[in-house]
């Protein structure tokens, strides 16, 4: 492999000419690297403002009664994962800053300076060289001409082709050098950026699989207690009337009376030989019997009756009006009306 030195002085000018436009380039890194800080750290503040929003709306449901309460842990359980996320993704800012932007920032301070000295020290010794080969190829130039040599002047020719020799390898030796250390400097200062960004790349490797940990294990139950928001659990009306005062906001003309084959005193109250559920389910045979309404209502009675024990007369017979007054009305409308009431009466 050949050569051509001749170059090198050039190639390792143009080297360190594409450090300093490296290094200018780099400060436009740091600077979008702080900017991109500075949006981590929103992301951060924002994030957390957020699902703390979100576990406050859980820990209000999840005081309430009902399936709903579970749906409240869900949402608790949202908030304080992305708690424990957000704190990996602080490692990870805080990884930008110290590991990235600061040692670049110090680095891009002293780099030009650096270079610029690099290539001056370089220029400077291969023109002292150059100068040295330049004054030996003279003074063996000026033996040649001479005529009628002596033994001496071949003896002294020879010595001096010899020191030329020597004084172009030291020549070429230094544009070597140079060229080489040119080529570090532009590596060293790659590998540098590439170093430090890898530090900040494992904190956000860390971060990821810290998010990938927490959710993928509660993603999958998160969505199964969200899979079915249309359909309300059975015993969600039972412990919500279990949870409940017994008394009426229900107005009538007056105090109720009893009527005969009521079981129950003057007041409106049950008396020991018969309960609300059997009340209610007579009243409704009685209802549905008319026609009044259909077969599905009939089931719907037959669900809350047995949790309606701690209710009076006037509930039964308000709960059988609100049916009676339901023809031709859709399931979600009598529903609608059945939650209503109950909150009246409660």
């Amino acid at each position: 492999l050949t050569w051509d030195m001749e170059q090198a002085p050039k190639l390792a000018g143009a080297t360190y000419k594409r450090l300093q436009d490296i290094v200018l380039d780099l400060r436009g890194v740091a600077t979008n690297a702080k900017a991109y800080h500075k949006a981590l750290q929103e992301l951060s503040s924002t994030s957390g403002k957020l699902f703390s929003s979100i576990q406050n709306i859980g820990a209000k449901v999840s005081s309430l009664t009902g399936s709903v309460s579970a749906l409240g842990e869900c949402l608790e359980q949202i908030g304080s994962s992305y708690r424990t996320i957000n704190a990996q993704l602080d490692n990870w800012i805080t990884s930008l800053e110290s590991d990235f932007i600061s040692p670049l920032e110090t680095r891009l301070k002293t780099a030009p300076k650096e270079y610029e000295n690099l290539l001056k020290t370089y220029k400077q010794d291969h023109y002292n060289k150059q100068v040295i080969v330049s004054k030996s190829h003279k003074k063996i130039l000026a033996y040649k001409k001479k005529k009628n040599m002596t033994s001496d002047d071949l003896a002294k020719e020879s010595q001096l082709q010899q020191a030329h020799g020597t004084y172009v390898e030291e020549r070429d030796t230094v544009r070597m050098q140079g060229l080489q250390q040119s080529l570090l400097e532009e590596r060293k200062l790659c590998c540098f950026v590439i170093d430090q960004y890898c530090v900040v790349a494992r904190n956000e490797i860390a971060w990821n699989a810290v998010s990938h940990q927490v959710l993928s294990t509660k993603v999958t139950e998160w969505a199964g207690l969200a899979s079915k928001p249309f359909i309300l659990p059975p015993r969600d009306i039972a412990e919500v009337l279990g949870s409940t005062d017994s008394t009426s906001d229900i107005e009538d003309d007056g105090p109720p009376v009893a009527r005969a084959g009521d079981d129950s005193d003057g007041e409106g109250r049950m008396t020991n030989c018969q309960t609300s559920e059997g009340l209610i389910l007579r009243e409704s045979d009685t209802v549905m019997n008319m026609g009044q309404f259909t077969p599905h209502f009939y089931n719907v009675i037959m669900l809350i009756a047995p949790h309606l024990n701690r209710y009076n007369v006037r509930t039964v017979r308000a709960i059988n009006i609100l049916f009676s007054t339901t023809l031709h009305t859709t399931p979600f409308l009598y529903g609608k009306k059945i939650f209503w009431y109950l909150a009246r009466i409660q």
